[in-house]
């Protein structure tokens, strides 16, 4: 580890750990509307199928059917919106779809959207909001996981560590992955280390090291061995530093 730095090496190692884990990516797939696939639309009927889209979300006549139809159509369309990178089309979608179903999937899929754009205080409301709609709901974890990603993207550290400490209490593997990144970025080796290693398996004989059945976390292996190289760049400090 000669000629490194410890704070140039912990920038090295955060980028090790790109990765990210799954509350990063798109809403889980239980969480958004199970009806049948839609057919693609043509390409030419995008802005009529959008117009259309947005006032069906809108009718306050629907039945029960009609208004998860619209729902899967306005899901799909506002996946398609944001893979092309038409964001103002996709919040219109996102917006509208959350205003008429006011559900988890719909939360995650305008909170998700506005840290894309950088629209953190509105990610954080629309979260904040949805935790408080359902304090109970089986759906908490990942609210709290998401809502302690847009705070950080405030610049609310506070507030992120809070967040993820009481997902942490619920069992999020992604809420302690979050964590480890966290005090691998202060220079914080062995309290990352300790996060990271406590989601991975035992070794085994017969083989490899760590090898999992596809069960260990994104970031939990990289985590691990990023904390113990760092671990030996960090200067040795008198124990009363420690």
């Amino acid at each position: 580890m000669d000629g490194l730095s410890a704070p140039l090496l912990a920038r090295l190692l955060l980028l090790a750990c790109a990765t990210p884990p799954s509350s990063l990516g798109a809403a889980e797939p239980h969480l958004v509307p199970s009806v049948p696939s839609v057919p693609s639309v043509p390409e030419s009927q995008e802005s009529e199928t959008l117009d259309g889209l947005l006032a069906g979300l809108g009718q306050s006549d629907l039945s029960p059917e009609q208004e998860q139809q619209i729902l899967v159509e306005a899901w799909q369309a506002f996946l398609g919106e944001e893979q092309a990178f038409r964001l103002d089309r996709a919040e219109q979608l996102a917006l509208a779809m959350h205003a008429r179903a006011k559900a988890t999937w719909s939360a995650l899929s305008l909170a998700l959207l506005s840290t894309r754009m950088g629209e953190h205080e509105r990610a954080i409301q629309v979260l904040t909001e949805q935790l408080q709609q359902s304090p109970a709901s089986a759906d908490r974890l990942v609210l709290l996981q998401r809502r302690a990603i847009a705070e950080a993207g405030a610049g609310n550290v506070q507030a992120n560590l809070d967040l993820l400490g009481q997902a942490l209490v619920l069992g999020g593997t992604d809420a302690q992955q979050m964590l480890g990144r966290y005090y691998l970025g202060q220079a914080q080796y062995t309290r990352a280390g300790a996060l990271f290693s406590a989601l991975l398996p035992p070794l085994s004989r017969g083989r490899a090291p760590y090898e999992a059945d596809g069960q260990v976390p994104a970031w939990a292996l990289r985590g691990w061995g990023v904390a113990l190289l760092g671990s030996r760049a960090d200067p040795v400090r008198p124990s009363s530093e420690r």
